[in-house]
């Protein structure tokens, strides 16, 4: 999530390195629309935290952050594909009207998930 555009791009795997690597795009999401990626993007002055900030900073539909976390774009946060999708899940969307100026979402209670073997880690 950290660098990622909406497209593909190449770059140095280090300083002074000749290898390079491929950092995939947002495009490559199946489903992603360019206009939210790249809304995300450049809201991304100040690297995103958690899931919860991301999407109120973006204002990201639920279904687009699903698409994102099944496509692992949450790794740089320390979350896997399942964990991430978790978090997706479990965002209270609904502002209440009498309190949304002041009050501050409720953190959902932190959960242990089994982790992924190699396998369900695949994409």
């Amino acid at each position: 999530m950290a660098k990622r555009r909406y497209r593909a791009t190449t770059l140095r795997c280090g300083p002074g390195s000749k290898r390079r690597a491929l950092r995939l795009g947002f495009r490559l999401v199946k489903g992603a629309r360019e206009q939210e990626m790249a809304h995300l993007v450049a809201l991304r002055t100040v690297p995103y935290t958690s899931i919860a900030e991301l999407q109120r900073r973006t204002g990201l539909p639920p279904a687009s952050l699903e698409r994102l976390a099944r496509a692992d774009a949450f790794g740089s946060l320390g979350l896997d594909r399942r964990a991430a999708l978790w978090q997706v899940r479990g965002l209270d969307l609904t502002p209440l009207p009498l309190f949304a100026a002041t009050q501050a979402p409720k953190p959902e209670p932190a959960v242990t998930l089994p982790a992924m073997s190699l396998g369900e880690q695949v994409v």
